[in-house]
């Protein structure tokens, strides 16, 4: 299992291994580029549409702590 390949099989099996991990802290730190001062308005929806498109299809705990690596992103990156 390698390349990007293995990492799609890893994905469409709904396990919330390290790399959904990371995928949602970069995604919710990113999504912090759409506030003051920056004001990259399109990349908000962006990463709100790649949370959806990766808890769409988990079960509800999968999701949910891939909704919580999000926030978690989204949260620390903008205190700073």
């Amino acid at each position: 299992m390698t390349g990007l390949a293995g990492i799609r099989r890893h994905l469409r099996r709904g396990r919330s291994g390290p790399l959904v991990a990371v995928a949602m802290v970069a995604a919710g730190g990113l999504a912090n580029l759409a506030f003051a001062p920056f004001f990259l308005i399109p990349l908000l929806p962006l990463c709100w549409g790649g949370l959806y498109l990766l808890t769409r299809h988990r079960r509800p705990l999968s999701a949910a702590a891939a909704g919580f690596w999000f926030g978690l992103g989204h949260f620390a990156f903008g205190l700073g």
